[in-house]
């Protein structure tokens, strides 16, 4: 019965970490809007420092996509959570590494199954295999 409770516990701990990190997603996103909008590019007088404004534009778009992503899965996380199924991979079925989920809580694939995703290029419609080794090869050892 106290491994039910402990359970539970551990299961009310993660969601209230996954919906804390949501707010502060969702904070991140709101600001680099926000300074996307604030950003006075009509006071830029030379080609140098409209260049300058472009760089610093598309970084601020890039991050603003970033954290619009990671706002997604952080959604879908407490979705899978609520439905029994936070941490099972959407691949395999098998268990997700505790490692790969207080790395990426929102992961929705285990390790070896993201590998092999990882290894597949997408171009021009066909898919290949990639010539890389895997990004987080020695993970091994954090206990996946």
């Amino acid at each position: 019965m106290a491994t039910l409770a402990n359970k539970r516990n551990a299961e009310r701990t993660r969601h209230q970490a996954l919906e804390q990190l949501l707010h502060l997603e969702e904070t991140v996103l709101r600001l680099r809007r926000q300074m996307l909008r604030d950003n006075p590019a009509a006071e830029v007088t030379d080609l140098e420092e409209r260049s300058q404004e472009a760089v610093q534009e598309s970084v601020g778009l890039s991050l603003a996509e970033l954290a619009s992503r990671t706002l997604r899965g952080i959604e879908e996380a407490l979705q899978r959570f609520d439905a029994g199924e936070f941490g099972t991979c959407s691949q395999c079925g098998g268990p997700i590494g505790s490692a790969r989920l207080r790395a990426l809580p929102f992961a929705t694939q285990c390790r070896p199954c993201r590998e092999v995703e990882d290894r597949v290029v997408h171009h021009d419609g066909l898919r290949r295999e990639a010539q890389w080794p895997a990004r987080d090869a020695g993970l091994e050892t954090l206990g996946e």
